[in-house]
């Protein structure tokens, strides 16, 4: 049996918590400041414009998706991002991925849905979206609550559109895109901005079970039959 705590652990244990407490708020009022935030913003960004130049020179096919995507059409660095999101048809996989280990970057496969380019401790995520026949693609990934699935047109991933962000400029996907990935996202501002978005034709989330056997919640994308805003599909 454990001895009883003295006094003096007890402070020592107090004082502790209390560090980091602090500690973690200062870092967090840090992290706020906007100065900071685009410290540690630039060597993503450059990270960023190496991936795409790479992919460019190639000519294959990709957007910048996630954080970056979405303040670049805020049009505005709002806050941190961990890391650089990019989007891929699958079938371009190969041949993306061989620009950029021939640029030196780290680059693994994870899954047929996902890659990751790394330098150093920086890196990006890769999705690649699968052709499933009849004009469809769909993506499959881990979450906190589960996998999801999510099955979308395929010609939803095709369009972009140019955007720039701390003077980098790349492309971005059309806002139907944006909608269709709404069941991946968990930050709450991404979530209630990409709600907001109108799109060309009203969009709806069609859910069911996906394969049981790995637990899957699986989202259909289709054209809604009124006008609506985008359906949040995981409350």
């Amino acid at each position: 049996m454990r001895p009883p705590r003295t006094l003096t652990q007890r402070a020592v244990l107090a004082i502790d918590r209390i560090e980091t407490s602090l500690r973690d708020k200062g870092m967090a009022w840090i992290r706020s400041r906007s100065g900071f935030v685009r410290y540690k913003m630039l060597k993503r960004v450059s990270l960023l414009e190496e991936i795409v130049g790479a992919l460019d020179r190639e000519n294959i096919p990709h957007c910048v998706t996630g954080g970056f995507a979405y303040d670049a059409m805020r049009g505005a660095l709002t806050r941190y991002h961990a890391d650089v999101d990019f989007v891929l048809l699958g079938e371009h996989a190969e041949a993306a991925l061989a620009a950029l280990r021939a640029r030196g970057l780290d680059v693994t496969s994870l899954t047929e849905h996902k890659a990751i380019a790394a330098r150093g401790d920086l890196h990006a995520d890769l999705f690649l979206w699968r052709d499933i026949g009849n004009g469809r693609v769909d993506m499959i990934l881990p979450l906190e609550t589960g996998c999801v699935e999510v099955q979308i047109p395929r010609d939803f991933v095709a369009p972009s559109e140019p955007a720039e962000l701390m003077g980098v400029r790349f492309r971005i996907p059309s806002k139907q895109y944006l909608v269709s990935i709404l069941p991946f996202i968990d930050h709450r501002e991404d979530r209630a901005f990409i709600c907001s978005l109108e799109t060309a034709v009203p969009l709806q989330f069609d859910e069911s079970v996906g394969r049981v056997e790995i637990n899957t919640r699986r989202f259909e994308l289709r054209a809604a039959s009124s006008d609506s805003h985008p359906q949040e599909p995981l409350q």
